[in-house]
């Protein structure tokens, strides 16, 4: 559907000897497509000889994203080098809490009044 310019004016609220439609008459329908895209998170990587649309994706979950998104639903970071970093500080946070369970684990073997006692204590520092 292709409007008169005098509609055009119209529809935009410019009177009707307004210049404003030479501001944007040098648009194109690409420059429309693009901006439509853009407006739902695609983004168009330009090179010389072709447009190419970006996609990323999570290694985690195999979730796909448009390009820009930063982090995936599930929580990883969708960046190659964040979502790296990211892994080295989850699997630094597991070797503690493993240790912590071993530690835990040593403690059930004292005796029930020490056990009790160092559970209260533990209990209050929660």
């Amino acid at each position: 559907m292709y409007l008169s310019d005098q509609q055009l004016k119209q529809k935009f609220g410019w009177t009707p000897g307004s210049q404003m439609l030479r501001v944007y008459s040098h648009l194109t329908t690409q420059d429309v497509e693009e901006k439509e895209l853009e407006q739902r998170g695609i983004t168009l990587h330009k090179t010389r000889s072709q447009r190419v649309l970006t996609q990323v994706h999570c290694e985690k979950c195999g979730q796909i994203y448009s390009a820009g998104r930063r982090m995936c639903e599930c929580g990883r970071p969708l960046d190659p080098d964040l979502a790296a970093r990211w892994d080295q500080e989850q699997l630094s946070q597991q070797k503690k809490m493993d240790r912590i369970e071993k530690t835990l684990a040593k403690l059930t073997v004292l005796p029930g009044d020490r056990l009790d006692k160092f559970l209260s204590l533990f209990e209050e520092e929660i």
